[in-house]
């Protein structure tokens, strides 16, 4: 069993430490946070440090892999987090196993899909995305790295979600659709053209 340490302790750590806590292959050790007092408990995980302490954690045995618990509103700190241990600390991948993962697609480093999705076949989410619950990725579709994409999201096939994207809460992407990097949707859009860098 994999020791987990989570990079942020706010809504979305917790929320993702409450997932992998249910999982058979990972064991949650606790975060680290710039914004929180070590000691302090969330969701019954312990803060263990800040953020410039993860080597320190990792060379001392506390924890196996980092998952980051970052949401949208700071992706450029979802990237260099992810980019500054990925050549030197594990991240882990979890894929919550209601969901319908198919043995064509291929997964990341630290992906996290939550429950009732499905990754349908040939379709790729690179590293450190985030997938909510209820989302349908469709066929041969791409998600590029650090993309969050929220609630009943569905995608048809062969679309390329780009970097360090977000998705609203019901968004519905067609097929054939190339989305930029950095672009937000919000709740509820419906994309049936391009959306492109000017």
């Amino acid at each position: 069993m994999k020791r987990v340490l989570i990079i942020g302790a706010g809504d979305l750590g917790q929320q993702i430490a409450h997932y992998v806590s249910e999982s058979s292959e990972h064991k949650v050790i606790g975060y680290v946070d710039d914004w929180a007092n070590v000691g302090d408990i969330r969701r019954g995980y312990p803060i263990l440090g800040c953020v410039k302490d993860i080597e320190m954690l990792y060379h001392k045995g506390v924890f196996d892999e980092l998952l980051i618990g970052i949401g949208y509103k700071h992706f450029d700190a979802r990237k260099q987090l992810f980019d500054q241990y990925k050549s030197i600390i594990p991240f882990a991948t979890y894929l919550h196993p209601s969901s319908y993962i198919d043995s064509t697609s291929r997964i990341g480093s630290g992906v996290i899909v939550l429950p009732g999705c499905v990754v349908d076949c040939e379709a790729v989410l690179q590293d450190n995305v985030f997938i909510y619950s209820g989302c349908v990725i469709g066929h041969n579709t791409q998600i590029r790295a650090h993309s969050i994409i929220s609630l009943s999201v569905t995608t048809g096939g062969f679309s390329e979600i780009g970097e360090s994207c977000f998705l609203g809460i019901k968004t519905c992407i067609c097929d054939n659709i190339v989305i930029a990097n950095h672009t937000f949707l919000g709740a509820g859009a419906n994309v049936i053209k391009n959306i492109l860098d000017e």
